[in-house]
């Protein structure tokens, strides 16, 4: 540290520079998993899968300019999950190619720890915290014709995160619980279509509900902070997506992709909105045996836009 004449900036000697140490932690995780899966076909068309997963996470902290004080943490727990596809279409001929038409549902559990290894209390300053809880559940169609040169597929999914970490009053203390709560739902849309063998096109439209659920956080004992239906920080709420490419010779390809990003907001608290922005991207590649170029260009439009911010 050293004092600055803000109106006669000179640089001290780094001779004269003086280092303050303000922490030397070493951390450590370790993970340890099993994994069953178990899938049988009851009738011609309709496909079961049953599978678990078993997850150990031993975390650990030492400070070395604290003595080598040492926070560990073990968290386990065993996640579910199942699936059902059952062919609605399989294998029709048409006069125009194949078709195939799955329907298909899933649902899966998970788990995080409450804590990452850098920011581990002390021993039994987190005794109260579990890891969170997070269950999803997704439905969908997928499709191909053509003879598999076009597909479809359509997917809803609903996701939660139950027990988010979060700061609540209890007397004079302000403690850690699992209280907090977020909820993901969405559905996507995709397309693809390949015209000829070397002549392709996509597209794909997404729609997001992502909110927070309860979510009251005390941050004193006077302030307060409800989410509560607050929409998550940095996540649109659609995006869309279209591109094609084109090979007109072997080894020589072009592509083409534009995508559009809806807005969102940049806090938590949903003060500053990011508008929306759009993005066109190009490529044109060569590949002369084993060796590959690329040109690449992106966001060809010269459009302004924010990736990120703060208030």
């Amino acid at each position: 540290a050293f004092n600055i004449n803000y109106l006669d900036l000179e640089l001290p000697s780094r001779s004269d520079w003086e280092f303050h140490e303000w922490a030397r932690v070493r951390y450590r995780l370790q993970t340890y998993a099993a994994y069953f899966q178990y899938q049988i076909t009851p009738v011609r068309r309709l496909q079961l899968t049953a599978a678990g997963r078993f997850d150990r996470l031993d975390l650990e902290n030492v400070d070395e300019l604290k003595a080598g004080q040492k926070s560990e943490e073990t968290f386990d727990a065993f996640s579910p999950k199942f699936s059902a596809l059952f062919r609605l279409v399989d294998g029709v001929e048409t006069g125009s190619g194949q078709v195939n038409l799955n329907l298909y549902a899933a649902y899966s559990e998970a788990f995080k720890p409450p804590r990452h290894p850098s920011s581990l209390n002390p021993p039994g300053q987190d005794a109260n915290l579990d890891p969170e809880d997070i269950t999803n559940f997704e439905v969908g169609l997928k499709g191909s014709f053509l003879d598999g040169r076009g597909s479809v597929q359509a997917t809803y999914f609903n996701m939660e995160r139950d027990g988010v970490v979060i700061s609540r009053q209890d007397g004079p203390l302000f403690i850690d619980s699992n209280a907090g709560k977020q909820d993901f739902e969405g559905l996507e849309l995709t397309a693809a279509w390949a015209p000829m063998p070397n002549l392709s096109f996509q597209g794909n439209v997404a729609v997001y509900h992502n909110r927070f659920g309860d979510f009251v956080e005390q941050k004193s004992s006077t302030r307060t902070i409800d989410l509560t239906g607050n929409r998550l920080p940095a996540v649109p709420d659609r995006i869309y997506n279209v591109g094609g490419s084109y090979e007109p010779v072997d080894n020589v390809g072009f592509t083409l992709r534009f995508k559009y990003v809806g807005d969102r907001f940049a806090d938590q608290d949903n003060i500053l909105l990011l508008d929306g922005y759009p993005l066109l991207d190009a490529s044109a590649y060569w590949s002369p045996g084993p060796v590959r170029f690329t040109l690449s260009g992106h966001n060809l439009l010269d459009e302004r836009y924010f990736s990120s911010g703060g208030t």
